[in-house]
């Protein structure tokens, strides 16, 4: 019953907890002085400081927020609930405590800093501090606090250091990681870390100096100061230049690295772009009624690789679509989709290279010519350069269920290869979806003039749509959406005017930009409020029916309680967060009447979830090909690992593996199957060793070997996983033509490269190496990796040979990955000229092949 009380105080505290924890500073009488900085390392690299209600208390008070949750009387309601609970469960121990600590805490502030440390070997170690302000004192409580729970994990040494009572404790299983606090003249100091004590207590005494001695307080801490116009009351900021230069030396260990010259982080850092990243900083606070915060990421020279990205054309309002009337919401932004493409590109090549994957030809653009043959498009030219870097989703309050209306406008540059590859797409998605039983498709209908493309899903119960106008393209979550698009452009229905609230709020704000995002918090507090009464009712009858609360619970909220809608909701205006970019950086400024989740609609969030619905099902059909694609690289991959072990195999014993192995006593069915053979060339010595290979794979004493899963013998697109208890594998060994192929002579003309009772040397296969199919995908008939016969090994006997009959085929559209003598992996049409498998089969029958 203890156990049932704390949970339903400490669940309703926590509730109170996140209400207050938006800004509903009370006011209270301040003791003590606050000088926390100069307990916080100068080699910090990463920052916080919140500075309690009280510092700011009048500027708090001038705030639409304070208006709206403090005026109203909603913040004394939840607070007063969360204590007559606390109250009534009789946990005015630790739950009290808490509360106590937590109103202590919003009052006074807190400070945090992350420092890198070097250790004698060298190697920078991390080490943290916080300072809660005005908290000196409180060390005793809370040891005794964590005495109280019983674990053995909680309790602290106490030991005298100086004149201070340090409260500390060793992680077990960790090099010297330690915990403690203490109190350090009116403050409360928790610090952990490798030698976190003893630098905590050296920057205290003077001997190490403080944080507002380095340089990265002088570069972040007072960012924007010379033009501060609002009163910050909390800073953030992350000096990655520091890190960046403490750890750029550390050499990484990457195959085949020269021990004398190693790659370092640095030099990655440079391959990615991020060495001329220098930190970020944020500051947040109050600005006449708003609550304000500016923050940045700061770069330093010239921006190349990732950092690239953030170099985007800065756009007006003017240059957005017309917009809805009844508009709810809006986020809008520059991002020219083309030109990432190209970056993150040439940086995936460049990291293949670093890291030495690089060959003859780019892992990077293998795969990105397999993603573009399995959608049927070029993915750069047709699709992202025939769009535009502006989109912009917005929340049409007249249009949708109940004005739960929205749609998603991207502009366009090449309208007609947009509208190809569109159809395209959205055809192949019909086929395959279809083939997969999925209901659905895809219809199109003419809009004033337009060709609009509807996407019907579940029968047409939900049903988004599409247009290509000129340079814009609309989705919207219903044709109405898209139509009511096209009347704007016509001018056939009034467009969006700024509210007097909104234009203040966007004349407070740059207006060139990269990014907006305007939101109303009004119309979801005003659901909220009004659903609170049978809130309130559902919840003391779950927590009633529960058993949870003790008898004689008095339930501490009411709907009556609660103060009127129009109290919360009128003090509020609109969000308005917007992006801009320069030499320096990126920076993103932030004006709001109260924090809210930025989504749209009637009530605020229902047209976001629904707009992404919209856009989930549009992007379903490409993601799940886009899916399948990656599925299909991967086990190319896989065949590529399995082809360069037979060739190390090869190295080895100058001939592949026998198709089964050897052992006159057993059928080859009863026999280990070749893979056995290789497993040191995949990384499986050990698995090898235990593995008795005078007896068959059904063998006691190989059961529980050929029961570990092998990932390079596993089809990611294939989810058999075996239900005979033994590891699957979804590859075979391709065994000549016809029936018998697998027990042919090597001279056979249709012998193939792998038989029961023989092994091939690459000089046996006349027909050249790059002409003839070794491994394949299986289709069907999988069966364990360690069994010889037709599990592993299997020879082409019925036309259509691939995906036909003999099992020797893959799960991916339009034919199989195969892989050839050479090592080379490659993607066979299904529809291929059977007498082009019948050649490539064979290992010297001196056909021709073209492929």
């Amino acid at each position: 019953m203890f156990r049932r009380r704390n949970q339903v105080g400490v669940c309703l505290m926590a509730l109170g907890g996140i209400a207050v924890g938006l800004g509903l500073l009370n006011a209270q009488q301040r003791v003590g002085t606050l000088n926390p900085e100069v307990l916080l390392p100068v080699n910090a690299v990463l920052y916080v400081k919140a500075d309690g209600a009280l510092l700011h208390e009048e500027k708090w008070r001038e705030t639409a927020a304070y208006d709206a949750l403090v005026k109203s009387g909603l913040y004394d309601v939840l607070k007063e609930a969360v204590v007559d609970t606390v109250e009534q469960l009789g946990q005015r121990g630790q739950a009290g405590e808490a509360w106590k600590a937590f109103e202590h805490v919003r009052n006074n502030g807190v400070s945090f800093a992350a420092a890198l440390a070097n250790q004698p070997d060298g190697a920078p170690s991390p080490w943290a501090i916080l300072v809660v302000h005005e908290a000196g004192g409180y060390d005793n409580r809370l040891s005794e606090l964590l005495a109280g729970t019983g674990e053995r994990e909680l309790q602290f040494d106490v030991e005298k250091i100086g004149n201070r009572t340090v409260h500390r404790k060793m992680i077990p299983d960790t090099p010297g990681v330690e915990v403690a606090f203490w109190t350090e003249g009116p403050h409360l100091v928790l610090v952990g870390g490798m030698g976190a004590v003893d630098a905590a207590i050296a920057v205290a005494d003077g001997d190490v100096a403080g944080i507002r001695s380095g340089t990265a307080w002088a570069s972040y801490s007072d960012w924007g100061d010379a033009q501060a116009t609002f009163d910050a009351t909390s800073v953030f900021w992350f000096d990655f230049k520091a890190v960046r230069e403490m750890f750029g030396g550390m050499p990484l260990p990457l195959p085949g690295s020269d021990p004398q010259n190693p790659k370092r982080v640095s030099d990655a850092l440079e391959v990615l772009g991020l060495a001329t990243l220098d930190g970020i900083v944020s500051r947040s606070g109050y600005k006449g009624r708003a609550l304000w915060s500016e923050s940045h990421i700061v770069t330093g020279g010239e921006r190349r690789g990732l950092l690239k990205l953030l170099d985007q054309e800065p756009f007006t309002l003017d240059d957005l679509p017309p917009l809805p009337q009844n508009l709810t919401g809006l986020y809008a932004t520059r991002f020219d989709c083309g030109a990432a493409w190209d970056v993150l590109t040439d940086v995936a090549r460049d990291v293949e290279q670093f890291i030495g994957l690089g060959g003859p030809e780019s892992q990077v653009d293998q795969f990105l010519g397999m993603a573009d043959e399995a959608l049927g498009i070029s993915i750069r030219d047709d699709l992202l350069a025939a769009l535009g870097s502006l989109s912009c989703v917005y929340g049409d309050g007249s249009q949708g269920i109940l004005g739960f209306g929205g749609a998603l406008t991207v502009s366009v540059e090449d309208p007609s290869r947009l509208r190809a590859t569109l159809r395209n797409l959205l055809g192949s998605a019909q086929r395959e979806l279809q083939r997969e039983d999925v209901p659905f498709r895809v219809r199109s209908i003419e809009r004033r003039g337009r060709e609009v493309v509807l996407l019907e899903i579940a029968e047409g119960a939900f049903s988004p749509a599409l247009c290509i106008d000129g340079e814009w393209m609309c989705i919207g979550l219903d044709a109405q959406s898209v139509d009511a698009f096209l009347l704007r452009r016509d001018g056939d229905l009034p467009t969006w005017e700024p509210s007097p609230e909104a234009e203040e709020a966007l004349a407070a704000v740059p207006q060139e930009i990269i990014g907006l995002s305007m939101t109303d918090p009004r119309p979801a507090i005003r659901s909220l409020m009004s659903m609170a009464p049978m809130l309130v009712g559902f919840a003391e009858a779950g927590a009633r029916a529960s058993g949870e609360l003790p008898p004689g619970f008095e339930w501490p909220l009411s709907a009556s309680d609660l103060p009127p809608a129009e109290l919360v909701v009128a003090p509020l205006f609109p969000n308005v967060t917007v992006a801009t970019v320069d030499e320096t950086g990126v920076h993103y400024t932030s004006r709001v009447a109260l924090p809210a989740f930025p989504m749209f609609g009637g009530a605020d969030g229902a047209t976001t979830i629904a707009t992404t619905g919209v856009l989930v099902a549009l992007l379903l059909p490409a993601v799940q090909s886009a899916r399948s694609a990656a599925r299909r690289t991967q086990s190319a991959n896989n065949l590529k690992q399995i082809a360069l072990a037979l060739h190390n195999h090869h190295d080895v014993y100058r001939a592949l593996p026998r198709g089964t192995i050897e052992n006159d006593d057993l059928e080859p069915d009863e026999r280990l199957s070749w893979f056995v053979s290789i497993l040191p060339f995949v990384e499986q010595q050990a698995l090898q060793r235990e593995i008795d290979s005078e007896t068959g794979w059904e063998a006691d004493a190989n059961r529980q070997a050929l029961m570990s899963r092998i990932d390079v013998l596993m089809n990611p697109g294939v989810s058999d996983a075996g239900d005979s208890g033994y590891a699957p594998t979804h590859y075979v060994g391709i065994a000549g033509l016809g029936e018998d192929g697998p027990t042919l002579p090597l001279r056979d003309p249709k012998a193939g490269m792998f038989g029961y009772n023989r092994a091939t040397s690459f000089r046996d296969v006349t027909d050249g190496l790059s002409n003839t199919l070794m491994t394949s995908e299986a289709s069907d008939d999988f069966g364990p990796w360690g069994a010889g016969g037709n599990a592993t090994i299997r020879p082409f006997t019925t036309k259509p040979y691939i995906n036909g009959p003999d099992g020797i085929g893959g799960p991916y559209p339009g034919g199989c990955n195969m892989g050839l003598g050479d090592g080379a992996v490659r993607f066979i049409s299904e529809d291929i000229d059977p007498s082009v498998i019948e050649a490539m089969t064979t290992i010297n029958g001196r056909e021709r092949v073209d492929f």
